[in-house]
């Protein structure tokens, strides 16, 4: 055979192999694949102290994507949760009760996973309103002297403030019909600058952003959040929780961009514009 009919072949023999193996797939994920096992599995263990005594009524939370599941710790601290699709991502799950730092831990969920929460109890409670000696009259007085872990709770009354958090605290209202943060439309009426923070029972109004988180592990939680610009406002981050709240009479009800694994559970979203 001369050189042009060799050469003739090869080229043949590259094309046929270049269009069968065109053809062929792999099992193995692309990285904005997830693979899902037929079977399910489940999550259990202990909530307790820094004692080492046990938590009841503890609140576990297991979530990914719009996958989400919940237990609450027995008297013993134990908790169960089944039915758990097995899928290769992490979980995201976290432990929580009043009095209590949340714990998150990110962890794979196969056929029988076990793992332990210790929950460290919270610092100590500043107060805002109200009479009691050194009490303070402005919210956010007492979130700048407060520190991580430490509980701010502020009395009934209306507090033209417009509040950043930048400490990992809770921010809890008496009342959220009667306790009031106005931010007489000046800018966001709390601006969360640091994972960890909970917000619960308040009257949130009368800003550009209610509530504008740029952070992790944010809870909000019944709240009235009412006559603002958006109503909550979520930007690049994740292990948002949004519960409870009446989201009411704003431009935007939500907002939220490169949110993940966000819980939005029992919200009452009315007569917001958009």
């Amino acid at each position: 055979m001369n050189n042009k009919k060799l050469l003739a072949v090869g080229i043949i023999l590259l094309f046929t192999s270049t269009v069968f193996t065109s053809g062929i797939t792999t099992s193995e994920p692309t990285s904005n694949q997830t693979i899902y096992s037929d079977d399910n599995g489940t999550l259990s263990g202990y909530v307790n102290d820094t004692s080492m005594s046990p938590i009841g009524g503890a609140i576990i939370r297991a979530y990914w994507d719009e996958n989400y599941f919940e237990n609450v710790s027995d008297s013993s601290g134990y908790y169960y949760i089944d039915n758990i699709p097995i899928v290769f991502c992490l979980w995201n799950v976290s432990a929580s009760k009043k009095g209590y730092k949340t714990i998150w831990a990110e962890m794979s969920i196969g056929e029988n996973t076990t793992y332990d929460f210790v929950l460290t109890p919270l610092g100590k409670t500043l107060y805002v309103g109200g009479s009691g000696a050194g009490n303070y009259s402005k919210i956010q007085s007492a979130i700048d002297n407060a520190s991580d872990g430490d509980k701010v709770y502020v009395f009934n009354g209306t507090y033209y403030e417009n509040i950043v958090i930048v400490k990992t605290i809770e921010l809890v209202g008496e009342d959220r019909n009667t306790t009031i943060i106005d931010g007489l439309n000046k800018s966001s009426v709390i601006h969360v600058k640091v994972e960890s923070v909970s917000i619960e029972s308040f009257t949130i109004r009368n800003g550009t952003n209610g509530v504008y988180n740029y952070y992790d592990k944010t809870i909000i939680s019944h709240n009235i959040i009412i006559n603002n610009d958006k109503g909550i406002k979520s930007s690049y981050s994740k292990n948002v929780n949004i519960t409870g709240n009446i989201i009411s009479k704003n431009n935007y009800g939500t907002n939220f961009y490169t949110t993940y694994d966000r819980i939005i559970k029992g919200n009452h979203l009315l007569s917001n514009k958009k």
